[in-house]
């Protein structure tokens, strides 16, 4: 949505600069960064249980 906002000339502008379009973006990189931490803690487990799998060998 905001893409399309600002693909629509001076509205999109206007759009991307005014509190709404602030609030969905922060939104989007919410989300993002939410999916960001989870994968680098998924990504940690993995490397502590490898390592206690090698340790044990």
């Amino acid at each position: 949505m905001l893409a399309e906002a600002g693909s629509s000339g001076f509205a999109g502008a206007i759009f991307i600069w005014s509190p709404a379009g602030w609030l969905i973006a922060g939104g989007g990189l919410a989300v993002l960064a939410g999916v960001t931490i989870n994968e680098f803690n998924t990504a940690k487990m993995d490397m502590q249980k490898s390592y206690i799998y090698i340790t044990q060998l």
